[in-house]
């Protein structure tokens, strides 16, 4: 079995293959799967994220989730603790900055008063690869398992909020070496459909 590092290189190689015109095509056809789940229909609070290079893009589903008077937040880089991120309400006019890693956060003060993590309903998550068990591989800076571990518990059926991986449906392989802190997801979206899985 290849190491972490391995497959996610392999993986983000694989992903570089496609062109830009083919992932904006997949990734709209992601974003129609999404707003038709019960995750994006029933819920209320949505944590999104903006996308970077070939990652899908759910920049298609913040004008339609606005209008629906859902309430939308983006992850931004913590200052304290470093390694983890905050949530940050995102409106339809809030500017935004290019963090270190090129990705558009929300323009907040240094003492922002975050958004509690079981507030959230649903955070959807950019990701590298996943396998049919609900294991997620992401860039490896480990940002999403420690944020996300202060409300799992992994003897409980039902987690608040519920972890929704975003992917084509080629970054699934057979299966992820896993860590002890990795957090599993409950569902994926591809352009496949919505997929849950029993990560109890």
């Amino acid at each position: 079995m290849p190491t972490r590092k391995q497959l996610r290189n392999e993986l983000k190689q694989r992903r570089n293959t496609h062109s830009k015109a083919q992932c904006q095509e997949l990734s709209l056809q992601i974003c129609e799967h999404i707003r038709r789940s019960k995750p994006f229909t029933h819920r209320q609070r949505l944590a999104l994220y903006y996308s970077i290079g070939n990652e899908v893009s759910l920049e298609h589903l913040f004008h339609y989730a606005w209008t629906l008077n859902k309430t939308l937040f983006l992850p931004v880089l913590s200052h304290f603790p470093k390694g983890h991120l905050w949530w940050i309400k995102f409106l339809e006019h809030t500017p935004l900055y290019l963090n270190r890693y090129q990705i558009p956060e929300p323009v907040h003060p240094a003492r922002a008063r975050r958004t509690k993590l079981r507030s959230l309903d649903v955070i959807f998550m950019p990701l590298v690869g996943f396998d049919d068990k609900g294991n997620r591989l992401g860039m490896g800076g480990g940002y999403y398992d420690r944020s996300l571990s202060r409300c799992f518990r992994p003897s409980t059926a039902w987690h608040r909020p519920v972890r929704v991986g975003v992917a084509y449906s080629w970054q699934q392989v057979t299966s992820i070496p896993v860590e002890t802190w990795d957090i599993p997801l409950d569902a994926i979206v591809t352009e496949q459909g919505v997929h849950w899985f029993n990560t109890k």
